[in-house]
């Protein structure tokens, strides 16, 4: 699977209450957003490209993963991502993109979380951190 965009607008959709603090909301983005009962086996994702465009105040984190927010009672394996992030606009402050902009780039954080039920195997995460984008 190649040539594609993954992209998150100014809308609300897909903001999450923060683990530590209910009262905050951040922003998760990846091709996925959870994957529950699933195999995903034998594909590589190419020149994917995850960009951020948003000005939402109410955004206290983003956090872009490889795959998916969230992986439950799954099964992942001979999987490979590879692309680049990018923005091209972020909240104004408080937001500070060095601590608030969480990009996920390593073999082993294809997800935020993964529960004990899920089997990840011979994963392969080639992801550039992009600075801002202003196409």
């Amino acid at each position: 699977i190649s040539n594609f965009k993954v992209k998150y607008d100014s809308s609300l959709t897909g903001l999450v209450k923060d683990s530590e603090d209910e009262s905050l909301l951040n922003l998760y983005i990846g091709i996925f957003d959870d994957i529950k009962d699933a195999t995903i086996q034998n594909v590589t994702f190419e020149n994917v490209i995850y960009e951020v465009n948003t000005f939402n105040s109410r955004i206290n984190k983003i956090v872009v993963v490889p795959l998916a927010n969230k992986i439950t009672n799954s099964k992942v394996s001979n999987v490979t991502i590879k692309g680049n992030y990018s923005y091209t606009m972020l909240p104004k402050d408080p937001f500070n993109k060095d601590t608030d902009l969480i990009y996920y780039t390593t073999n082993e954080q294809i997800s935020v979380e993964i529960d004990s039920e899920s089997q990840l195997t011979n994963i392969e995460i080639i992801i550039n951190t992009g600075e801002e984008n202003n196409e």
